[in-house]
């Protein structure tokens, strides 16, 4: 089953093959970027439409990807007859250079190929709410909004998603949520070379490009993670390379505008940062647009903003339907779009977030370069009376800090490449000065000021984070065909290009051990197991998922409880449990902020999983659930009827601890020693389940000893001690709520190697004893 996960990727290259094949298609890699685009409409529409009629599911997600790779299919024998009897030319052939960058492509593209396909999603952000909404999305089989305390598997734009959903459906497994990027990485590049095409760039400066483009650390750390930083900049390229077909052919036709819109609209349904990357490019083939066709550049701007809506209905829709704003909610409690956005927009708060983030770029293995480099941004912060860690800018209160960590998806700077586009803007306009093609001129130095201009306005809009290097991701893609552009003229010389390749290479390589999915070293993903490897983040909290799925086992749950926070580990938890429990089980969220369950949706699951708490019991509506085993930050409850089935792991009694032990005294680690004939221990009891305490003592003398536990003048049990023995008890203990006191009745001396509460399990722990 999980071959068929691949079937969208024969409806893709099926497409790719019958664009590049055809006629009409003016270049071949606007042919592979329009089969990047007709396949991921193909995949919204499906989405979309089996959700409308609760149809996500594995039977009609398979008949419309059989179609879909069917017309596909017949599309490119129809192409392929049609040019069996042309003569076609043959193609230049390589010099040393171009076939050497083609090795540099192949390297950076299989090394990340082999990672995606042998690493599971193990992306911090990803096991919170990309993947964890999916999940959802499968088991009520739409795309509908659904009760959640992490709003953020609600409103964010959900592209990657969607295409993510579609292969986990039809492989029954996460295995392929990588290859989302991977695809986005490789059409990156193919986009790149087109960008540089249109500006002028010869092959090999469009090889160039591609090289720069790929060689980003960021974006071949982020071609084996199923978030959705690549493809957000593989829709910013598109529009570029789209756009500038248009002012090129000095002329805009209603099919152009159509996908331009439609390019936009994915962009947009993908990442909410996207606009600002995109707006630059926008004015350029606007204006290109106004110039071209006068009047006529009003229906077509309207047939733009039209079709770059359009991919995003659906997903509006479910925003304003439960938060009355198609972005989402906006309120910073809620996760909204004020935490990511900046408050004020001084041009004092712009510099500073213009210094933070270039500097999230500048680290090197040296602590005192960091140090000195983090000193002196914040002594040019008081220069010029500005901070550095002003809240309305800053996520979070996140500490500004330099640091180098070349192996992180969200941390990893770009240092060969910020040089060089301090360096490439100022060499584009020299180089193009004579140039005769003067509409080529003045589009290529217009073309300098995207990136920047898209930098400026990311610094404008976007909080700084620590870890927005992965947000750059585009701004270096529309740098890369300059580049190319520059680096591919004879007059730059091949040992000129030879260098910034090789710089970009040698920057990159520290990044191949890979903090999350490392290519060698002792967790590498050659040798490591798939569910270690999805702890490779927080590998602390694996012994108590495997805890969490063995009691769900153990007690034949079906559907499972999360009371979690917004930012909490629940897809490992979800994957782990399908592949226990299979595919029937389901997953609810019974702490839902109130916004996300405006029908107040009451769940009574078999088993609730909290996390971070030391709760003896937990009450879930009108049902009581009993802890049941902890390990880490995982607690499972169960309900008191159930208690008996989970495994007997003492450490669930998550003890509050004593009120007061009068008459025990601690003289070591782990023991209370008896300093009276009779100690009396105050406790708490919550609600009116029942537990026990647990005990455990030794008899040191010489005499037996009776040891008698009472609440006020109940008698509860007795143990008699032989001498010199060491017995284990469970006695069961009231039930009333409140402060309750129980006293133990024994003789000085005795010692007490444990002694707290544990829940009472009936049929497995004895009644109180009243022997030895």
């Amino acid at each position: 089953m999980v071959i068929l996960g691949l079937l969208p990727g024969v409806t893709l290259a099926a497409l790719a093959a019958a664009l590049y094949t055809s006629r009409r298609t003016a270049s071949k890699l606007l042919s592979l970027l329009y089969a990047a685009l007709l396949c991921t409409t193909w995949m919204l529409l499906g989405t979309e439409s089996l959700a409308l009629v609760d149809s996500l599911a594995f039977g009609p997600v398979l008949g419309w990807w059989i179609l879909g790779s069917v017309l596909s299919l017949a599309w490119f024998v129809k192409e392929r007859r049609h040019r069996h009897h042309e003569v076609s030319s043959k193609p230049k052939r390589l010099d040393w250079l171009e076939a050497g960058l083609f090795v540099i492509l192949a390297f950076f593209t299989l090394t990340a190929l082999i990672t995606a396909v042998l690493s599971p999603p193990n992306n911090y952000d990803t096991m919170t709410y990309h993947m964890a909404r999916q999940v959802y999305w499968i088991q009520q089989a739409n795309l509908e909004h659904y009760p959640s305390n992490s709003l953020r598997q609600l409103f964010m734009p959900p592209l990657a998603e969607f295409w993510g959903v579609n292969l986990y459906i039809l492989a029954g497994h996460d295995r392929w949520a990588n290859m989302v990027q991977w695809i986005a990485y490789v059409f990156g590049m193919v986009a790149i070379a087109q960008i540089a095409r249109s500006l002028g760039a010869s092959r090999r400066g469009q090889l160039i490009a591609a090289c720069i483009g790929a060689s980003n650390p960021m974006a071949w750390l982020n071609a084996s993670s199923p978030k959705n930083d690549l493809l957000v900049a593989l829709w910013v390229l598109c529009v570029a390379a789209f756009g500038l077909r248009v002012v090129r052919k000095r002329t805009c036709t209603w099919l152009d505008a159509v996908v331009i819109g439609w390019t936009v609209g994915l962009l947009a349904l993908t990442k909410g940062t996207a606009a600002v990357f995109a707006l630059p490019v926008c004015v350029i083939v606007g204006g290109a647009i106004l110039w071209s066709e006068r009047w006529r550049a009003v229906p077509i701007a309207l047939v733009i903003l039209m079709f770059s809506v359009l991919p995003c209905v659906g997903h509006f829709n479910r925003n304003y339907q439960m938060f009355g704003n198609p972005s989402g909610p906006v309120e910073p409690e809620n996760e909204g779009t004020s935490l990511y956005t900046n408050q004020s927009h001084s041009a004092g708060d712009l510099t500073s977030n213009v210094i933070r983030n270039m500097t999230l770029h500048m680290g090197l293995p040296f602590e005192e370069w960091n140090q000195w480099l983090q000193d002196t941004s914040y002594a040019l912060h008081d220069a010029l009376e500005l901070d550095p860690n002003k809240d309305d800018i800053t996520w979070k209160k996140m500490p500004y800090k330099v640091v180098y960590l070349p192996g992180s998806e969200n941390n990893a700077g770009a240092l060969a490449h910020f040089l060089l586009s301090l360096i490439i803007p100022f060499w584009v306009w020299r180089l193009v000065a004579n140039d005769p093609d003067v509409q080529r001129k003045w589009l290529v130095r217009a073309w300098t000021f995207v990136p920047v201009v898209g930098f400026l306005l990311f610094c404008a809009v976007f909080r700084w984070q620590p870890w927005h290097a992965r947000l750059h991701i585009p701004i270096f893609g529309l740098l890369a065909p300059l580049a190319g552009l520059c680096l591919g003229r004879i007059r730059a010389g091949t040992w000129g290009a030879i260098l910034v390749i090789g710089c970009s290479v040698a920057w990159f390589i520290p990044s191949m051990p890979n903090v999350t999915r490392p290519f060698w070293g002792e967790r590498n993903i050659f040798t490591t197991d798939r569910i270690e490897q999805r702890f490779s983040i927080r590998r602390q909290w694996l012994p108590g998922s495997k805890l969490m799925v063995d009691v769900a086992k153990a007690i034949d749950a079906r559907e499972i409880g999360f009371h979690m926070g917004h930012n909490e580990y629940q897809h490992p938890l979800m994957q782990m449990m399908r592949e226990q429990l299979g595919d029937g089980v389901r997953f609810v969220n019974v702490n839902s902020k109130a916004v996300s369950n405006p029908e107040k949706t009451r769940y009574s699951p078999d088993m609730v999983i909290r996390t971070r708490t030391s709760w003896h019991e937990l009450q879930v509506n009108e049902s009581v659930y009993i802890s049941a085993a902890r390990h880490g930050i995982f607690v499972a409850y169960v309900p008191e009827d159930r208690l008996r089935k989970a495994p007997d792991e003492h450490r669930a009694a998550l003890f509050f601890g004593w009120q007061s032990m009068s008459g025990l005294r601690k003289p070591g680690h782990g023991v209370r020693l008896m300093t009276r004939d009779t100690a009396t221990l105050r406790y708490r009891h919550f609600r009116r389940t029942d537990f026990a305490v647990s005990v455990t003592v030794k008899n040191p003398t010489n005499t037996p000893v009776t040891l008698s536990f009472l609440n006020k003048r109940q008698q509860l049990g007795e143990m008699v001690l032989p001498p010199g023995a060491t017995v284990s008890r469970n006695v069961r203990l009231p039930t009333r709520r409140g402060i309750n006191t129980l006293t133990l009745r024994g003789k000085r001396g005795l010692e007490f190697t444990v002694l707290r509460t544990v829940p009472w399990r009936p049929n497995r722990y004895a009644e109180p004893s009243t022997g030895g």
